[in-house]
This record gives structure tokens, C-alpha cells and sequence, in this order.
């Protein structure tokens, strides 16, 4: 059986199947990755990647390591959206944040808007992306 397509979300997350896994550890030249559910013990399913030149190869996904819960296909679409922002927010550093969010939010379906948290607080995950590419001397 072929593995489901891994997408990276952030830095630290990654989406197989409309499942979210956090960053965990990384051993050799595998990257493991635990259930979004797993801090909340409500999930105990891990993840094991490995970076190729193609991308991402997934080793064990959701169908080595099942979950207890079913995929949730929105929230995912909802962290890439936010990745997204982020990505947008530092390629276009003089973009004020409620342009960003007027550029990007149209185009998302309402099952994923329900899922985004507030606008203002999309406005401070704009801000501190930009924040974080900042030089040292220029932090605030």
C-alpha cells in the first residue's frame, strides 16, 4: 500500500493524511513526529520520515501507527493557511498584516475560516514571524 502524501506545515509540523504530527526527535537520518493528540494523551501514533532529494519519504505513517481519532482534514487546511501567512508575512516585509490577511483569507473555504483563530491574532502570528527574521540588534 502506497504512503499518504506528507506535507510540511511549519517548521515544526508536518500533515500525513489530514492527520498533524509535532516534531519529536530526530535519529540518525530519521525525523519522528507524535500525534497532535499525544500532549493531550488522547493519541499515542508516531510518524518516521526521512529527508530525500524528492522531499519527504514517510516510513511509518497513520497506517503502521493508527490513531484513535479520525483525521481532521480542516484544522490541517487551517495550518497551512497560517504557514502560509507566515511565509507571506516575511517575503513581503513592508505588506501591512491586515493586507495579508485581506489577500489570503477570500480564497479560503468557511469549514477552514471556522478553524483560523481571530484576525487580530493573525495579525500577531504576522508580526512575530517578522519579528523572528529580524537581526539581533533590530529585536525589539
Amino acid at each position: 500500500m502506497a504512503q499518504p502524501q506528507a506535507r510540511m506545515v511549519s517548521e515544526k509540523k508536518l500533515c500525513i493524511g489530514g492527520y498533524i504530527y509535532y516534531y519529536s526527535k530526530v535519529a540518525k537520518t530519521h525525523k519522528y513526529w507524535d500525534c497532535e493528540l499525544l500532549r493531550q494523551r488522547k493519541c499515542q501514533a508516531r510518524a518516521v520520515t526521512e529527508e530525500t532529494g524528492a522531499g519527504l519519504r514517510v516510513i511509518k505513517g497513520p497506517d503502521r501507527s493508527p490513531h484513535t481519532h479520525p483525521p481532521d482534514q480542516d484544522g490541517a487546511k487551517a495550518e497551512e493557511v497560517k504557514h502560509r501567512l507566515r511565509t507571506q508575512a516575511v517575503e513581503q516585509p513592508t505588506a501591512l498584516p491586515a493586507q495579508l490577511l485581506r489577500d489570503h483569507l477570500p480564497e479560503v473555504a468557511p469549514e477552514v475560516l471556522a478553524r483560523l483563530p481571530e484576525r487580530e491574532n493573525l495579525k500577531r502570528v504576522i508580526r512575530r514571524a517578522r519579528r523572528a527574521k529580524l537581526p539581533p540588534t533590530l529585536k525589539l
